[in-house]
């Protein structure tokens, strides 16, 4: 190996033979997930595509541990008591542990001769102290992926077009037929359900999970919306028809409004060829929630179009659900995630004339909100 120094204010490390280069040390410690996201984003020297070191890419920085190359199965260097700590093991320099990529079965440093497989976990090297050689392997026990933390040193390569660089060297590149993933209710594939897939030495490429974009695509997976729906931005939003109620609903606002715009919206609304619409009152809101008993219509929260006291009618703790963290929609037979207006305004307290009866379904809650708040809504009109 040849390593050469860029004139860089950091050192640039290139291996001339292979061409690969390698990161400047990282100025702090980090847990190995956090390790590959600091090469994955790491933008030095004009390149944007460096990554962890595997076990085998590693390996090749060692020096001054002669056997270090050889076909040994075991391998142990002699603590470095004298000399340079900072360069004595480390082609690059600096001293410590480094992390590399690799998951693999690793010997406990404590116990150098015995051949203890500890199952999969993150691999270190430590430069400054002694090596293990196991396996073509010069490895020190880490604990714990995310708990323990060490430096980095990224690592990036350059191979010819149709090759990409995994494990140490470049490969054929790979490929594979993918079924395309993620098609959303109310859509339809824009093209393709199925992409061919490329290896980069990484991940897949490029993705198949579908995403909305209404221009067709024969390379990537992308959906669009039906022709009787909208994107709202997270889903394909249709009209819906409720056969338990009778009640039938628009697609959700195209925006976010104060609650009087809001109340106009509705009344001036010609979709579906109606233009019978209004804002919901919050009985008729309540039909919407699902998976959440306490607040679904004839749940134990008492707030209804006969009962709009704050202080008679409502209980934090029957009017909602645990949080979805993933806001999967699960509240909401129309799987909205917003929180969205009433009509219906809270009674019996003149200082809460300028609330309105709201659900909050991230949580399947019934609440109120200031009626100048810019909220979503839906429009609602009956069939009977």
């Amino acid at each position: 190996m040849i390593m050469a120094s860029c004139g860089h204010d950091e050192i640039a490390n290139i291996d001339l033979e292979s061409s690969i280069s390698w990161s400047s040390l990282s100025s702090y410690a980090m847990n190995w997930y956090d390790a590959q996201d600091y090469c994955r984003n790491l933008r030095e020297r004009g390149h944007d595509d460096w990554h962890l070191p595997t076990i085998e890419e590693l390996d090749t920085v060692i020096y001054s541990c002669f056997c270090l190359h050889e076909d040994h199965e075991e391998c142990y260097c002699d603590y470095n008591i004298g000399g340079d700590r900072n360069t004595y093991y480390n082609r690059l320099g600096g001293s410590g542990p480094l992390w590399s990529a690799s998951s693999c079965a690793c010997i406990d440093i404590e116990d150098i001769w015995t051949d203890i497989w500890t199952g999969t976990t993150a691999t270190t090297f430590l430069f400054e102290e002694h090596g293990i050689f196991l396996s073509n392997s010069y490895i020190q026990y880490a604990d714990s992926f995310e708990d323990t933390h060490h430096f980095v040193s990224c690592i990036r390569s350059k191979c010819a077009n149709g090759y990409f660089w995994n494990n140490g060297k470049c490969e054929t590149a790979q490929t594979r037929t993918a079924d395309c993933t993620n098609l959303p209710q109310n859509a339809s594939w824009n093209t393709v359900s199925q992409i061919t897939q490329t290896w980069n030495g990484y991940r897949w490429l490029p993705t198949d999970k579908s995403r909305h974009n209404e221009e067709p695509s024969t390379t990537e997976c992308r959906f669009k919306c039906n022709a009787d729906s909208a994107w709202d931005g997270k889903r394909c939003d249709k009209p819906y028809n409720d056969p338990a109620t009778g009640l039938f609903w628009s697609r959700r606002s195209p925006a976010d409004m104060k609650w009087k715009a809001a109340s106009t919206y509705c009344d001036s609304l010609s979709e579906e060829g109606f233009r019978d619409w209004h804002l919901p009152t919050i009985s008729e809101l309540r039909t919407l929630i699902q998976n959440c008993p306490g607040t679904e219509t004839g749940g134990e929260c008492k707030v209804s179009d006969s009962c709009l006291s704050l202080e008679e009618c409502h209980d934090y703790d029957l009017c909602e659900c645990n949080y979805d963290p993933d806001e999967s929609g699960k509240y909401s037979k129309l799987s909205d995630t917003n929180v969205l207006w009433s009509s219906s305004m809270l009674q019996g307290d003149d200082d809460l004339d300028y609330r309105l009866w709201v659900v909050d379904f991230r949580d399947g809650y019934i609440g109120s909100e200031d009626m100048n708040s810019p909220l979503y809504f839906r429009c609602v009109r009956s069939n009977n």
